[in-house]
């Protein structure tokens, strides 16, 4: 098992006797458990950015009320899982884990890409303007230095 605690919520096709969708909330806690439950695929959209204790306390809900298949394995990990979120301190490692987590793959604020393309964009469009002391430049001191001005 990994050393991070680990929480996802996916959708697809996972089970083959089903035609459907479902929403799969994985959870991973190390030296507790791992466990996968499959809930209605309506539960994607509502569950996939919620703080991960939240996440865990939906499927926990479903689980008790009997809306989830079960065998023992799955029975005996989630309510290890349980038992571990029960402590205050331990609920907390996972919301900070959702923190972490959320920190590391959310885009950097407008702010700081505008800055970015500002540094990356401004040195060359600095290049493109022609110096006024550069080989095209022309001073159009006089009337017959200008150029013709086409028209109709």
């Amino acid at each position: 098992m990994s050393d991070s605690i680990i929480v996802r919520v996916t959708r697809d096709s996972y089970d083959m006797a089903s035609t459907g969708q479902q929403t799969q909330v994985y959870v991973q806690i190390p030296e507790v458990g791992r466990v996968s439950w499959l809930l209605p695929a309506e539960m994607f959209h509502p569950l996939k950015d919620r703080a991960w204790p939240e996440v865990l306390d939906v499927t926990d809900e479903h689980i008790v009320r009997g809306e989830v298949a079960s065998n023992s394995s799955s029975t005996a990990a989630w309510r290890a899982i349980r038992e571990w979120l029960a402590q205050d301190a331990n609920r907390d490692e996972v919301q900070v884990a959702f923190e972490e987590e959320r920190a590391r793959l959310e885009p950097r604020s407008a702010a700081r890409s505008a800055d970015k393309l500002t540094a990356l964009f401004a040195p060359t469009q600095a290049l493109r303007e022609d110096p006024h002391d550069g080989p095209l430049h022309h001073d159009y001191r006089v009337g017959r230095d200008l150029p013709e001005l086409g028209g109709a």
